[in-house]
């Protein structure tokens, strides 16, 4: 991913205000953990869709408005409502590929999207085929300049919250580029550390797991408790957490 300067994600925020929810950032105190640790952590999972990716595909929208006949989609499962809400809400077609037949409520939200889904053995081969055939271009990754600096308005907004003695963020491993940049516009200088939530101890997640459903009525998808957990771990001071989907 290229440099995001300050003024490009300062321009991605007001270009996005009114498009997204205010997710809060929640005290450490709500959390638990052990040793006190204290972690702000920024609820992305409440972001319109379920996912901070619902600021990277809504600005990739809008800077390409009207260039567009339609998208398609075929990334991870967690992702796909923020998709496809952003696609309904520029009035874009929308097509799914998955690898694996989808749950059942995921495919009812999609159907009152008007969005169609089909299964297919290499998603990413179908897409392409789509988009040869109706242009239809896919959802890309953070590594798009205008997903990422969608996305590092959640670091710009972190930045304004946290203590001047924040230690470090955390975050999903694929987000740790456009999360400092938002938190560099702001002046914030402490490292983003990503959190692989393949690598996570699943006793440990389990446990982050039921502390936040217990105390925030939230469910945490396996990124964000990896990423709490991980930030729950973390020796001396504040630390800051995103909870991405």
């Amino acid at each position: 991913m290229t440099a995001l300067p300050a003024p490009t994600v300062l321009a991605a925020a007001t270009r996005l205000r009114g498009q997204l929810v205010a997710t809060p950032v929640i005290g450490g105190v709500h959390l638990g953990g052990d040793g006190g640790i204290d972690v702000r952590w920024k609820a992305e999972l409440m972001q319109t869709g379920g996912s901070g990716w619902f600021r990277g595909y809504s600005h990739l929208l809008l800077k390409s408005y009207g260039a567009l006949p339609g998208v398609s989609f075929c990334g991870p499962v967690a992702q796909v409502l923020a998709a496809a809400i952003a696609a309904h809400q520029h009035r874009l077609p929308m097509r799914v590929f998955a690898g694996v037949p989808l749950r059942e409520d995921v495919l009812e939200a999609l159907a009152e999207l008007a969005v169609a889904v089909e299964v297919a053995s290499d998603p990413m081969a179908a897409a392409a085929q789509l988009q040869r055939q109706n242009g239809y271009v896919p959802f890309p990754s953070a590594e798009h300049p205008e997903v990422a600096v969608g996305l590092s308005t959640i670091g710009l907004e972190l930045g304004g919250c946290l203590p001047a003695d924040c230690a470090a963020v955390y975050a999903p491993v694929a987000v740790c580029a456009a999360i400092a940049a938002g938190l560099q516009a702001v002046g914030r200088t402490m490292p983003v550390i990503g959190v692989d939530a393949t690598t996570a101890a699943a006793k440990a997640t389990a446990a982050c797991r039921r502390s936040v459903e217990r105390n925030h009525r939230l469910v945490l998808g396996e990124s964000s408790a990896a990423v709490l957990c991980a930030a729950l771990a973390h020796q001396g001071g504040v630390v800051g957490a995103v909870a991405l989907d």
